[in-house]
């Protein structure tokens, strides 16, 4: 069953290409993963019974976790139907222009496809969660239908991960602001209710037998069409309790469609939802809730939902305004991560309610000892998080530069972890980056250095 307002909705542009049901497929030939083992298979695997845990429990066992960014929540809107972009599309290996929307917003030098190389990078390198942010209204036809080459690209993806009996995966809603594709103000009610029943009906039921490793999480960072960022639940007190009546809603919506899916994995599937733009204070503070009360789901299932918040803390640091960073300021701040973290645990940790934050980081700029700063930083957000019960997932975007940017989040190449272009006929003359595996090694040690230390905090 799909939505039947969907019929008469806009969900953005979709090319010809989009109704191509040809299979795009980066699998080596030479792995280990059986791209076939989801379509007939039982529940896969659990070989370790996580289903049997707690919210709290499962967030621990999660580790360190790293963002699939800038892939498959990417619109490929205005890119240009040049000879030079199309040669681009060719030359890394897409079979069409849709499909290349899994690179599109990636720098030119490091745009490369995910392979089962890439995540076994991943892996190596000790992450064992990995978030898979996907658009699905740029890839759905009016009727609501997924496209089914969209759909199973993102099912191979998940099979990489799959390869590890002790990695995990995060399948969400991801439609970037710049595709439009849901709003939390009665504008976009009938819209936006439209794709969380269209998208989670036909993912529940295509990953139906897939072990508690998966987890699903409902809309990224949902916000008013018109405030945005700028939302303020006490001078906004009318347009907040709107987007809160109505997020309430689409979390209950998206909880009970995946439990009535039927399939043992569903009814016990760990299910994270969000508050308003994924800000954490926003779902707790007594201030806010008396303006309006954001409600965790009611579900059938014991202790399954997790709650996901985004932590780009301390803001200014994170996006590269403020150069600097340290241990000491943070502690004594109200607003800095130690409080913040203090705060999750007490508010959701210790009250039974698992906590992932699914997006953090700090961006890279070549001034003269910044990445000391980001390493101090790293160590400190880990540690924090990880004594408080709390996985951190890192966002990785691909993108880097010499020159200062706001999203140079970029950790891992995708050029170079791919493994399929060293022998690359480049028509386009793109000068990628063939050598570069992983960027900012000494940030990602203190990620881990930071995360043993709070667990034996």
């Amino acid at each position: 069953m799909f939505c039947a307002s969907c019929s008469s909705t806009d969900f953005g542009e979709t090319d010809s290409s989009s109704h191509d049901d040809t299979q795009q497929s980066f699998t080596d030939t030479d792995s280990s993963t059986d791209s076939d083992s989801s379509s007939d298979s039982d529940d896969k695997g659990d070989k370790k019974d996580y289903s049997s845990m707690s919210s709290v429990e499962f967030v621990k066992q999660l580790g360190v976790g790293w963002n699939l960014g800038n892939t498959f929540e990417n619109n490929l809107s205005g890119y240009p139907d040049t000879v030079y972009g199309n040669s681009i599309v060719s030359e890394l290996g897409f079979s069409s222009r849709e499909m290349f929307c899994e690179v599109r917003n990636q720098q030119d030098i490091y745009r490369g496809a995910t392979t089962q190389k890439t995540i076994d990078a991943v892996y190596e390198k000790g992450f064992r969660i990995m978030r898979v942010p996907v658009s699905w209204s740029n890839h759905m036809q009016q009727n609501g239908y997924i496209n089914k080459v969209w759909l199973d690209r993102i099912n191979e993806v998940v099979d990489y991960v799959y390869k590890y009996d002790d990695m995990f995966v995060i399948l969400n809603i991801m439609d970037t602001p710049n595709i439009g594709a849901y709003y939390l103000d009665d504008a976009y009610y009938d819209k936006t209710k439209s794709l969380v029943i269209n998208v989670w009906e036909q993912v529940a039921e295509r990953f139906k037998d897939y072990d508690s490793r998966l987890i699903f999480e409902n809309l990224n960072e949902p916000l008013h069409s018109k405030l945005g960022w700028s939302m303020s639940p006490t001078s906004n007190k009318t347009e907040y309790k709107e987007c809160i009546k109505n997020l309430n809603e689409y979390n209950q919506l998206y909880v009970d469609i995946v439990r009535a899916q039927g399939s043992n994995c569903n009814k016990n599937r760990f299910l994270s939802v969000c508050g308003y733009g994924n800000i954490g204070y926003m779902t707790y503070s007594d201030e806010i809730n008396a303006v309006a009360k954001f409600k965790m789901p009611q579900d059938t299932a014991n202790d399954k939902l997790l709650m996901n918040i985004h932590a780009y803390s301390p803001n200014g640091f994170s996006f590269g305004n403020d150069n600097e960073w340290d241990e000491a300021t943070d502690a004594a701040s109200s607003s800095g991560i130690k409080t913040m973290f203090d705060a999750f645990g007490a508010k959701y940790t210790k009250k039974g309610i698992g906590v992932i934050v699914s997006e953090w980081g700090s961006v890279y700029k070549s001034e003269r000892g910044h990445e000391s700063y980001r390493k101090k930083h790293a160590e400190y957000f880990m540690k924090n998080a990880t004594q408080n019960g709390v996985c951190a997932i890192v966002w990785d975007n691909d993108a880097r530069s010499t020159s200062w940017s706001t999203e140079y989040f970029g950790l891992l190449n995708r050029h170079k972890a791919s493994g399929l272009y060293d022998n690359l006929k480049n028509e386009s003359g793109v000068n990628y980056d063939k050598t570069t595996l992983w960027f900012s090694e000494g940030v990602i040690v203190c990620m881990f250095k930071g995360y043993e230390s709070g667990k034996t905090a």
